[in-house]
């Protein structure tokens, strides 16, 4: 089968990072975190505990629908290399939005060739943004959910079902 070759395209956007409140706190800085992703489209990163929570309740952030994530470098020591660090990544408390994001608009050219192509379904997602201690992770989806979940690792947070 012919390799599709799309054309690089600027799409014309001012990107930029806003910082969102996800009603919770957890250390950035600790490490542990786990990201869960499913072919059903559903992504949850669990992160340990923080201060009285430590080893108690960890924080999972479920995005439903996601159609696309990646975690990875940078990592905190490197997270200024990232290319959103000075569209507002810089400011980013726990959780950041990418406004006018690149990677949507990419998603959604490459899509075009799909019989069933909708772009109104596109222009509802939404690309979340959350720097961590080893890596930097990175969703799209229509919605971030957040939760406790009252489990002593990411891993047994996860074990649990979603949205507890």
């Amino acid at each position: 089968m012919p390799r599709l070759r799309l054309p690089v395209q600027d799409f014309g956007m001012a990107e930029r990072v806003i910082n969102v409140d996800p009603g919770v706190t957890w250390d950035p800085g600790y490490g542990g975190e786990l990201l869960q992703c499913a072919d059903d489209g559903t992504a949850r990163l669990a992160i340990p505990g923080y201060g009285t929570d430590s080893h108690v309740r960890c924080v999972v952030l479920t995005w439903d629908q996601a159609l696309a994530f990646t975690a990875g470098w940078p990592n905190d020591e490197a997270i200024a290399g990232h290319r959103l660090w000075s569209m507002g990544l810089a400011d980013v408390d726990l959780v950041g939005e990418v406004l006018d994001s690149q990677w949507v608009a990419d998603l959604e050219l490459r899509n075009r060739v799909h019989p069933n192509h909708r772009p109104a379904r596109f222009a509802a997602l939404h690309h979340f943004i959350v720097p961590l201690k080893e890596v930097t992770a990175e969703v799209v989806a229509p919605a971030m959910a957040v939760a406790r979940v009252r489990a002593a690792d990411p891993v047994k947070a996860l074990a649990k079902p979603a949205h507890t």
